[in-house]
């Protein structure tokens, strides 16, 4: 064993412990059960130093020193919903969702608190990036919208991630799901989307500010999901 390895695995001995008698091992299992039973329609664990690598910006370690694994989770939109986009309901159930997923993310660091780890709450893109974070936990890849786009519910989710030094057992990463089909760029209103996946953040929020007069736009979103839908049916 290298050094590092073997401080890992002292580590892990000494967490066995303090799990109050729980298989360490079956931990991944029980979280993510969790999760999905307080109303998540998607879950998976994310490597944080491969997060650290993979975003731009942001580290998770710059937010919790001992970090060992984030937890990543979705609710995703009804399709009654994504029809009303940008206007009806839509608005309404976005924050709806972001205060479901609130919730579920005080209940998992509760949860995790019990089990004798420490946990650390990521609310609206606290410090990391819930999209690439996802990417890592299997949940899906980002598309040319910068949205990011899982092989079950589409681009139509909504994400929330919660740190940890529980020694969970990391997802793999998804193969590329967007078709690179353009639909998104040339349909958004405000010409915000551009090449290689980056959007103008300017021309976005004045276009909903200006425009729609709402919060939020998501009709990248729903060109996204009905394309896919119509590919998936032919």
């Amino acid at each position: 064993f290298k050094s590092k390895d073997l401080n890992y695995l002292r580590w892990s001995l000494s967490l066995m412990y303090r799990v109050k008698g729980q298989n360490v091992m079956n931990l991944t299992y029980q979280i993510k059960v969790f999760v999905m039973d307080r109303g998540a329609h998607l879950v998976g664990i994310a490597d944080p130093q491969a997060l650290a690598e993979y975003s731009a910006t942001k580290n998770p370690s710059a937010l919790m020193r001992d970090v060992r694994a984030i937890v990543v989770f979705g609710i995703a939109m009804n399709e009654r919903i994504i029809k009303e986009i940008p206007y009806g309901r839509y608005n309404d159930i976005v924050n709806l969702h972001y205060r479901r997923l609130r919730t579920i993310a005080m209940k998992v660091a509760s949860w995790l608190r019990n089990m004798g780890c420490k946990a650390y709450l990521c609310h609206d893109q606290g410090g990391i990036e819930h999209k690439r974070a996802a990417e890592l936990a299997g949940l899906g890849r980002v598309g040319d919208h910068t949205l990011l786009i899982t092989p079950k519910y589409g681009c139509c989710v909504h994400l929330n991630s919660v740190l940890t030094d529980a020694p969970l057992r990391f997802d793999r990463m998804v193969e590329e799901i967007c078709d690179h089909c353009g639909e998104c760029i040339r349909g958004c209103p405000a010409g915000a989307i551009g090449l290689n996946r980056t959007v103008d953040p300017n021309l976005c929020i004045n276009y909903r500010m200006a425009k729609l007069k709402r919060s939020y736009c998501g009709i990248c979103m729903k060109i996204c999901y009905f394309h896919l839908n119509k590919k998936s049916s032919t």
